[in-house]
Protein backbone atom coordinates (compact mmCIF):
# COMPACT_ATOMS: atom_id res chain seq x y z
CA UNK A 1 0.00 0.00 0.00
CA UNK A 2 1.54 3.42 -0.98
CA UNK A 3 1.70 6.32 1.97
CA UNK A 4 -0.95 8.26 0.55
CA UNK A 5 -3.53 5.54 0.53
CA UNK A 6 -2.17 4.27 4.09
CA UNK A 7 -2.90 8.34 4.99
CA UNK A 8 -6.58 8.52 3.34
CA UNK A 9 -7.33 5.33 4.99
CA UNK A 10 -6.20 5.76 8.34
CA UNK A 11 -8.90 9.50 8.04
CA UNK A 12 -11.33 7.05 6.82
CA UNK A 13 -11.44 4.92 10.16
CA UNK A 14 -11.09 8.25 12.34
CA UNK A 15 -14.43 9.67 10.53
CA UNK A 16 -15.54 6.25 11.63
CA UNK A 17 -14.44 5.41 14.50
CA UNK A 18 -13.77 8.65 16.01
CA UNK A 19 -10.59 7.74 17.64
CA UNK A 20 -7.33 5.50 17.00
CA UNK A 21 -4.25 3.71 18.34
CA UNK A 22 -0.95 3.64 16.84
CA UNK A 23 -0.91 -0.28 18.03
CA UNK A 24 -4.11 -0.99 16.21
CA UNK A 25 -2.73 0.56 13.38
CA UNK A 26 -0.01 -1.26 13.06
CA UNK A 27 -1.43 -4.31 13.06
CA UNK A 28 -4.12 -3.41 10.52
CA UNK A 29 -1.77 -2.08 7.66
CA UNK A 30 1.24 -4.40 8.65
CA UNK A 31 4.16 -1.99 9.18
CA UNK A 32 5.67 -0.50 12.79
CA UNK A 33 4.62 1.36 15.05
CA UNK A 34 7.24 3.91 14.46
CA UNK A 35 5.66 4.43 10.96
CA UNK A 36 2.40 4.99 12.37
CA UNK A 37 3.59 7.33 14.33
CA UNK A 38 5.14 9.38 11.36
CA UNK A 39 2.28 9.30 9.04
CA UNK A 40 0.17 10.75 12.48
CA UNK A 41 2.56 13.45 12.70
CA UNK A 42 2.49 14.43 9.35
CA UNK A 43 -1.28 14.29 9.31
CA UNK A 44 -1.63 16.47 12.76
CA UNK A 45 1.03 19.01 10.62
CA UNK A 46 -1.76 19.07 7.58
CA UNK A 47 -4.40 19.93 10.38
CA UNK A 48 -6.50 16.61 9.81
CA UNK A 49 -5.98 14.93 13.60
CA UNK A 50 -4.52 15.96 16.90
CA UNK A 51 -2.19 13.06 18.11
CA UNK A 52 -3.05 12.24 21.82
CA UNK A 53 -1.00 9.54 24.13
CA UNK A 54 -1.29 6.51 22.00
CA UNK A 55 -3.15 7.42 19.20
CA UNK A 56 -5.04 9.81 17.55
CA UNK A 57 -8.56 11.54 16.95
CA UNK A 58 -9.95 13.92 14.38
CA UNK A 59 -9.44 17.36 14.70
CA UNK A 60 -12.89 18.46 14.05
CA UNK A 61 -14.12 16.23 17.27
CA UNK A 62 -12.25 18.47 19.47
CA UNK A 63 -14.31 20.56 22.07
CA UNK A 64 -12.83 24.06 21.02
CA UNK A 65 -14.63 23.52 17.46
CA UNK A 66 -18.11 24.75 19.06
CA UNK A 67 -18.95 27.72 21.12
CA UNK A 68 -19.86 27.93 24.33
CA UNK A 69 -23.24 28.72 23.16
CA UNK A 70 -23.29 25.53 20.83
CA UNK A 71 -22.33 23.55 23.68
CA UNK A 72 -25.23 24.49 25.57
CA UNK A 73 -27.47 24.34 22.81
CA UNK A 74 -26.38 20.85 22.79
CA UNK A 75 -27.78 20.00 26.67
CA UNK A 76 -26.98 15.73 26.51
CA UNK A 77 -28.42 13.98 29.39
CA UNK A 78 -24.94 13.14 30.72
CA UNK A 79 -24.75 17.34 30.94
CA UNK A 80 -27.84 17.42 32.83
CA UNK A 81 -26.81 14.63 35.48
CA UNK A 82 -23.43 16.14 36.03
CA UNK A 83 -25.30 19.41 36.71
CA UNK A 84 -27.56 18.13 39.08
CA UNK A 85 -24.35 16.55 40.79
CA UNK A 86 -23.18 19.52 41.41
CA UNK A 87 -26.37 21.26 42.81
CA UNK A 88 -26.35 18.17 45.38
CA UNK A 89 -22.90 18.86 46.22
CA UNK A 90 -23.57 22.83 47.19
CA UNK A 91 -24.35 23.58 51.12
CA UNK A 92 -25.98 26.69 51.92
CA UNK A 93 -23.54 28.91 53.53
CA UNK A 94 -20.78 27.77 51.03
CA UNK A 95 -18.55 30.23 48.79
CA UNK A 96 -18.62 28.40 44.97
CA UNK A 97 -16.50 29.30 42.02
CA UNK A 98 -18.16 28.04 39.11
CA UNK A 99 -15.60 28.34 35.46
CA UNK A 100 -16.39 28.98 32.21
CA UNK A 101 -18.12 25.40 30.64
CA UNK A 102 -21.49 24.36 29.33
CA UNK A 103 -22.30 22.31 32.25
CA UNK A 104 -22.02 25.04 35.15
CA UNK A 105 -24.45 26.79 32.78
CA UNK A 106 -27.04 24.12 33.40
CA UNK A 107 -25.61 24.08 37.08
CA UNK A 108 -26.26 27.75 38.06
CA UNK A 109 -29.46 27.31 36.18
CA UNK A 110 -30.56 24.59 39.09
CA UNK A 111 -29.35 26.68 41.24
CA UNK A 112 -31.12 29.57 40.76
CA UNK A 113 -34.62 27.28 41.45
CA UNK A 114 -33.30 26.30 44.55
CA UNK A 115 -33.63 27.40 48.20
CA UNK A 116 -29.61 27.56 48.47
CA UNK A 117 -27.95 30.69 49.88
CA UNK A 118 -24.52 30.95 48.65
CA UNK A 119 -21.53 32.94 47.29
CA UNK A 120 -21.31 32.33 43.61
CA UNK A 121 -17.71 33.22 41.66
CA UNK A 122 -17.87 33.35 38.11
CA UNK A 123 -15.88 34.62 35.36
CA UNK A 124 -18.64 33.55 33.21
CA UNK A 125 -21.03 36.54 32.33
CA UNK A 126 -24.03 34.64 30.90
CA UNK A 127 -24.49 32.53 33.95
CA UNK A 128 -25.54 35.96 35.70
CA UNK A 129 -28.85 35.83 33.51
CA UNK A 130 -30.17 33.33 35.26
CA UNK A 131 -30.86 35.17 39.08
CA UNK A 132 -33.32 37.34 39.46
CA UNK A 133 -33.81 40.13 42.38
CA UNK A 134 -35.47 37.68 44.43
CA UNK A 135 -33.02 34.74 44.51
CA UNK A 136 -30.76 34.12 47.82
CA UNK A 137 -27.60 33.60 45.73
CA UNK A 138 -25.17 36.17 45.99
CA UNK A 139 -22.67 36.73 42.52
CA UNK A 140 -19.36 38.18 42.58
CA UNK A 141 -18.64 38.44 38.61
CA UNK A 142 -14.65 38.20 38.13
CA UNK A 143 -13.17 41.11 35.88
CA UNK A 144 -10.69 40.38 32.91
CA UNK A 145 -10.43 40.03 29.23
CA UNK A 146 -13.88 38.67 27.55
CA UNK A 147 -13.15 35.79 25.40
CA UNK A 148 -15.64 35.66 23.05
CA UNK A 149 -15.00 32.21 21.65
CA UNK A 150 -15.18 31.05 25.24
CA UNK A 151 -17.52 32.92 26.37
CA UNK A 152 -16.23 34.04 29.67
CA UNK A 153 -13.01 35.89 31.44
CA UNK A 154 -9.76 35.27 31.04
CA UNK A 155 -5.88 36.34 31.05
CA UNK A 156 -4.00 37.96 33.96
CA UNK A 157 -6.69 40.53 35.00
CA UNK A 158 -9.26 37.34 35.81
CA UNK A 159 -6.58 35.82 37.34
CA UNK A 160 -5.42 39.07 39.38
CA UNK A 161 -9.33 39.09 40.24
CA UNK A 162 -9.61 35.36 41.36
CA UNK A 163 -6.36 35.59 43.70
CA UNK A 164 -8.70 37.64 46.06
CA UNK A 165 -10.66 35.03 46.94
CA UNK A 166 -11.13 31.50 49.03
CA UNK A 167 -13.54 29.47 48.18
CA UNK A 168 -15.11 26.19 49.52
CA UNK A 169 -15.72 24.43 46.51
CA UNK A 170 -14.78 25.07 42.27
CA UNK A 171 -16.35 23.30 39.76
CA UNK A 172 -13.39 23.92 36.53
CA UNK A 173 -13.99 22.74 32.85
CA UNK A 174 -11.69 21.51 30.62
CA UNK A 175 -11.32 20.46 26.81
CA UNK A 176 -10.29 16.98 27.88
CA UNK A 177 -8.51 14.37 30.13
CA UNK A 178 -5.99 12.25 29.60
CA UNK A 179 -6.46 9.09 31.80
CA UNK A 180 -3.24 7.34 30.49
CA UNK A 181 -1.00 10.83 31.20
CA UNK A 182 -3.04 11.86 34.16
CA UNK A 183 -3.52 15.31 32.74
CA UNK A 184 -6.44 17.54 31.91
CA UNK A 185 -6.47 19.27 28.82
CA UNK A 186 -7.28 22.82 27.30
CA UNK A 187 -7.13 24.38 23.98
CA UNK A 188 -6.22 28.22 24.79
CA UNK A 189 -3.33 29.57 27.36
CA UNK A 190 -4.83 32.28 28.66
CA UNK A 191 -8.03 30.18 29.41
CA UNK A 192 -5.79 27.25 30.76
CA UNK A 193 -4.14 29.51 32.92
CA UNK A 194 -7.16 31.33 34.38
CA UNK A 195 -8.59 27.54 35.48
CA UNK A 196 -5.34 26.99 36.67
CA UNK A 197 -5.47 29.61 39.08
Amino acid sequence: MFLDERLEKILEILKNEKKVKVTDLAEKFNVSEVIIRKNLKRLEQEGKLKRTHGGAILLKELAHSSTLEERIINRTKPKEIIARKIIENIQSGETVFFDITSINYIAAEYLANSQKEITLITNMPSITTHFNKNSKISIIMIGGEYNKEIGGNVGIEAINYIKKYNVDKAFIGSAGIDLEAGKVMNFEANDGNTKKK
